[in-house]
């Protein structure tokens, strides 16, 4: 009987572990696609005259997709 008992919690321990894998793993996506372009709108809305007279759009596509692809490797 206790041996039935262990099991039946063993069991439930499984599932909560398979549910919080499945959490995390959703969480992770989410880090992985909004952490990079948290770091890119933080860098562009800073009001600095490093960039002088708002560069054109190409210089933010040139910035982008380095860390873009740099992210994407790990």
């Amino acid at each position: 009987m206790i041996d039935l008992v262990y099991k039946s919690i063993s069991i439930n321990d499984a599932r909560r572990s398979m549910e919080l894998n499945a959490s995390l793993w959703r969480l992770s996506w989410v880090t992985f696609i909004f952490l990079p372009l948290t770091f890119l709108v933080g860098f562009f809305g800073m009001n600095v005259d490093v960039f002088g007279d708002n560069p054109p759009l190409k210089w933010q596509g040139i910035s982008f997709y380095p860390s873009f692809c740099t992210t994407a490797k790990t």
